[in-house]
């Protein structure tokens, strides 16, 4: 009797955590995408190259997810068939509003493709075309497999790849794998320390957020999408931030000795405060997670939300 043999490896808390959050949206995973607007001239067979090299670097982006018999979890799988093929789309005739709803239509259709974790492929990307000196590149991953900086540091290794493709030069050093990071990221969490760093998190007094109310919250209960039953869709809300304010907002992050992120932060913090009445707050701040040099440029899912208790008492100063 012949039987295949599977080495598979334990997910990451990362990626069980995202896993858990999956499992109760049927139909909608969580993904990871960008749209690149590349300008000048592009040689699409060049970029396929170097984009299947990366692809061929990381194991990340050719792993599946298969759950064992009576395990919930799966374990992630990395496949020997490492086949890579990126799509293209013309759209360098139609008018410009044809092109704009094409545009939206076809980064509507990669985020609510429905994707296979056992077969994948689980990372996609489409070249559209705009005019012979005009390009968007348009990458899709499951979270599972890339965070925000795995895509930009996928570009940025696969601009270099495209330029030593065109002139047939080999690329880079062998990259640290995900798979063995998540192996010693489960290490650590059996460690004695982890356990009382896991208890300092676990204390946290969440169960007010439950009562908390905002502005407009009922009027947004009342529409059908919203009703109880209703699975909940993950969705990102881009707001740009007017060039007219963006160089006062520095300004006063400097004087103030920190960061523009952290100013935005603190902005955020005592607008829901005065919104729901409450003094403290534990709000959900998305980490890197790639504090080692090693890691600055490593694809995965490293990212990770980190629960940040804040205390507005009446009178404190916005710099304090």
């Amino acid at each position: 009797m012949h039987s295949d043999t599977l080495e598979g490896f334990r997910l990451s808390p990362q990626q069980r955590h995202l896993w858990s959050l999956q499992r109760s949206v049927e139909n909608q995973p969580y993904l990871t995408q960008c749209l690149l607007s590349l300008e000048g001239p592009l040689d699409p067979a060049t970029l396929q190259k170097a984009l299947r090299s990366v692809v061929l670097r990381h194991e990340i982006l050719h792993t599946s997810f298969r759950c064992l018999p009576g395990i919930t979890t799966p374990l992630q799988f990395i496949a020997d068939e490492r086949s890579f093929s990126l799509s293209v789309c013309d759209f360098s005739t139609l008018e410009a509003l044809e092109r704009e709803r094409d545009i939206e239509t076809l980064v509507l259709a990669a985020r609510s493709r429905l994707l296979d974790f056992e077969a994948g492929p689980l990372f996609s990307a489409c070249l559209v075309i705009l005019e012979p000196r005009r390009h968007l590149l348009l990458l899709t991953a499951a979270a599972l497999c890339a965070d925000v900086p795995t895509l930009k540091n996928l570009i940025e290794e696969m601009c270099r790849c495209y330029a030593a493709c065109s002139g047939d030069e080999d690329c880079f050093a062998e990259p640290m794998q995900y798979a063995d990071l998540s192996e010693w990221q489960n290490e650590l969490l059996q460690e004695e320390d982890a356990e009382v760093e896991l208890a300092y998190w676990r204390k946290l007094d969440r169960s007010r957020l439950t009562a908390m109310h905002v502005p407009f919250r009922q009027g947004l209960e009342k529409q059908p999408d919203l009703q109880q039953g209703k699975e909940f869709t993950p969705q990102t809300l881009t707001i740009p931030l007017e060039a007219a304010y963006f160089s006062p907002l520095t300004a006063l992050a400097q004087q103030c000795n920190s960061s523009l992120a952290t100013l935005l932060l603190t902005c955020w913090q005592a607008l829901l405060s005065r919104f729901t009445g409450m003094p403290d707050l534990v709000i959900g701040v998305l980490c890197d997670g790639r504090h080692y040099e090693q890691l600055a440029t490593a694809l995965g899912p490293y990212a990770r939300v980190i629960p940040l208790n804040v205390e507005l008492t009446a009178g404190c100063p916005f710099r304090e």
